[in-house]
């Protein structure tokens, strides 16, 4: 799927709430339950994540993201990394997620990024040490296992507005010195400088072992 070429124009916050009452949107809700609030969505226009775009005489929103899964390999022991719980600094709530992946990142395709540059700005802004130091800089091995289109969904975050989504899904190799035993955390702050999300992120033995191209290195 290419970027839709009918891209609704949206200049601040003001423009995205006036599309999105036209569109009979309920935003009204958003940011309850620790999902995220229109302010987040306009961020993500803003930063080249996400666009709006009409399919069908509705409302969409079309997102391009990586996920990545990432392994280590201990001596003989096969490690996955996972998220292992998200912490909401503004309303408390902690939660695991279940992802199948170690991370996800919204690749910037509005703005022409790649998806190879997401993934490693994603592993790099997410794997971070205790104080928020780089550990991640470029792994020993990257390669990409698939692409897919998802059709128009409803997602959790944003109810109402369905999204369409191209997924680049990749698997990494960390170098020996970027391993953290302990595992990862990625924080997220807002505009004033203040906390909003936390992730950490622990080592699991991986089941199914490497896959299978990390034995050829």
């Amino acid at each position: 799927m290419e970027i839709p070429k009918q891209i609704i124009a949206v200049e601040s916050h003001d423009v995205l709430l006036d599309v999105l009452n036209r569109h009979a949107i309920p935003f009204q809700t958003w940011g309850e339950n620790d999902t995220r609030t229109s302010h987040d969505l306009y961020t993500e226009i803003s930063e080249g994540e996400t666009a709006l775009f009409l399919a069908e005489g509705s409302l969409r929103r079309y997102c391009a993201s990586i996920k990545v899964n990432i392994y280590h390999r201990a001596g003989s022991t096969a490690l996955h990394l996972v998220e292992a719980v998200q912490h909401n600094a503004v309303t408390g709530v902690w939660r695991h997620r279940g992802l199948h992946n170690s991370l996800s990142e919204k690749q910037h395709a509005l703005l022409g990024e790649e998806p190879l540059d997401a993934a490693l700005r994603g592993m790099r802004e997410e794997l971070r040490g205790p104080n928020n130091e780089q550990l991640v800089t470029t792994p020993l091995w990257i390669d990409l296992k698939m692409r897919k289109l998802w059709p128009a969904r409803q997602e959790r975050n944003y109810e109402g507005l369905p999204s369409t989504t191209e997924t680049h899904y990749y698997d990494a190799l960390l170098r020996p010195e970027e391993y953290s035993e302990w595992g990862y955390m990625e924080r997220q702050f807002d505009e004033s400088g203040q906390l909003k999300r936390a992730s950490f992120f622990h080592w699991e033995v991986a089941q199914q072992g490497l896959p299978s191209r990390v034995f050829e290195l």
